[in-house]
Formats: C-alpha cells, sequence, structure tokens
C-alpha cells in the first residue's frame, strides 16, 4: 500500500488543532487498487498505523485511485466548518 502525507487538513473538528488527511491510492481494503482517505483529528507523532485514524474513507470500485488528491479547501459551503476536498482521479462512476 502507499500511504503518503498530503496535507495538514483544517480544524475538522474545531478543537483547535489541524488534523492530518492522508490518502493511500492503492489501498485494496475497499476495492483492489481503490484507494482510500484517512484523518487523523489529533496530527500523529511517533509510528503510527493508518488503523488507528478517527475517519477512513474507502473506494467502492476497482482502481478508482481514492486519495490521489487531498486537500483542507475552508469553509466552501458557508456552514460555519471547514471541509475537505478528496479526488478519486480514475474514477469514471458517471461518465457516458
Amino acid at each position: 500500500m502507499f500511504a503518503e502525507p498530503r496535507h495538514a487538513a483544517e480544524d475538522v473538528d474545531q478543537d483547535g488543532a489541524p488534523e492530518a488527511l492522508i490518502g493511500a491510492i492503492y489501498e485494496d481494503t475497499g476495492a483492489r487498487n481503490g484507494g482510500a482517505t484517512y484523518l487523523f483529528y489529533d496530527a500523529p507523532s511517533g509510528s503510527l498505523g493508518l488503523a488507528s485514524a478517527d475517519v477512513r474513507l474507502l473506494a467502492e470500485v476497482d482502481a478508482d485511485r481514492l486519495g490521489r488528491s487531498v486537500a483542507g479547501l475552508g469553509d466552501v459551503n458557508a456552514d460555519g466548518a471547514p471541509d475537505l476536498g478528496i479526488g478519486a482521479h480514475q474514477s469514471d462512476r458517471g461518465a457516458t
């Protein structure tokens, strides 16, 4: 599995500290090479496995590459909470 820290996410849980957002584009748990994204509410330090993430998003379709791009976006929808952007660059769901 390829996992690489991509972004210190915005303060999603609003506790005053930024979160860590990690994309693992070849994760097989949800779908073969589908990818995954892991969110840690408190930025991890030292040795820590992805299994201890507070939130885990898994791809549902093979080879989607979920987590290829991840970013904190600020408050995009004006609801008072920061939002995250997570890409799946090989997803063709909805393509015609």
